[in-house]
């Protein structure tokens, strides 16, 4: 059978013309959408964000195979998500906000009714800034009381200043209303105050906790930046495959920061008998490890999808 004037090929991209074989406007759209005619050599080419050209060769014909590479924008995007994620994180890591506390009238003493404190992953925090009014057991200001417990726990009053002060007043004048200390100093002072054995194995656990959290936090941070350098590095063709790269590295930066919160949520005591009410670091650290997580999964299904294939 003998072609004839008009009859366009099999793929749609040529029309026999009385000039021969010309390009439909198929192949023009194609082209205009980023796609590169073939030479008369085959070949492999990636240039930029070229789409990837493969030239086949058989029987006296040639058939081009474009894929397209990931936009800029996108590549842009992922980093941009990435970066805010992991500034959330290291915020979170270290807010000593991660537990608060509730007040109860029946078990804790009046000076605590205003005041506020937490417990970070390593460290924790006390303020006193609201608390009024005279304690009726001992007469001293209820200022005075929180600043004084406040300033054992945190390590701001040693056991040496305690014993040679004269008064409540004597150590607490000098004491901000906001302290805050490393959790390894209250542990010991809840043993140097032979404090229940209860209380004294918490506090070890939410330290264990904290401190194994904290090291895994951090591996998590160190490769989420890899991560955004081989972002970088294939924006500007600067790595082969830095996508594939940025794409595993990523996953591992998510599951180190998911596993960081399941160690500390399984070892440190915070859903005993009544529980205790989570603060602001954790709920930031909760926000980052999500994002982290929904990028990483966004960028597993744009890499599996098939890639746009022109044949001309």
């Amino acid at each position: 059978m003998t072609d004839s004037i008009g009859d366009v090929s099999e793929d749609g991209y040529w029309v026999l013309t009385e000039d021969g074989w010309q390009a439909t406007e198929k192949q023009n759209l194609a082209l205009s959408e980023g796609a590169i005619p073939h030479d008369d050599s085959p070949a492999v080419e990636t240039s930029g964000h070229v789409p990837q050209m493969v030239t086949i060769s058989g029987g006296g014909s040639k058939a081009i195979i474009l894929e397209k590479t990931d936009n800029p924008v996108y590549s842009i995007f992922v980093i941009g998500v990435v970066s805010f994620a992991l500034l959330l994180q290291i915020f979170g890591m270290y807010m000593d906000s991660w537990t608060g506390t509730e007040y109860d009238p029946s078990e804790d003493v009046e000076w605590l009714e205003y005041a506020e404190a937490g417990i970070g992953l390593t460290e924790s925090y006390f303020d006193c800034s609201d608390v009024t009014g005279i304690d009726d057991e001992t007469g001293e200001k209820n200022k005075d009381m929180c600043k004084f417990a406040a300033g054992m726990m945190t390590g701001e009053i040693s056991m040496g200043e305690i014993l040679t002060a004269t008064s409540i007043p004597e150590l607490t004048d000098e004491l901000p209303d906001q302290m805050s200390g490393e959790l390894s100093v209250m542990c010991d002072i809840l043993k140097d105050l032979e404090s229940e054995a209860e209380d004294i194995t918490s506090c070890e656990e939410r330290e264990s906790a904290g401190s194994t959290a904290m090291a895994l936090f951090w591996a998590s941070f160190l490769l989420g930046l890899s991560s955004i350098v081989f972002g970088v590095l294939g924006i500007f063709d600067k790595l082969e495959n830095s996508n594939i790269y940025q794409k595993f590295i990523m996953t591992a930066s998510a599951a180190l920061s998911l596993l960081a919160m399941i160690v500390w949520l399984a070892i440190a005591p915070v859903f005993g008998e009544g529980g205790v009410p989570f603060g602001a670091g954790y709920y930031l650290t909760l926000l980052s490890i999500l994002l982290s997580i929904s990028i990483t999964v966004i960028v597993w299904i744009k890499s599996s999808n098939p890639k746009e294939i022109f044949v001309l």
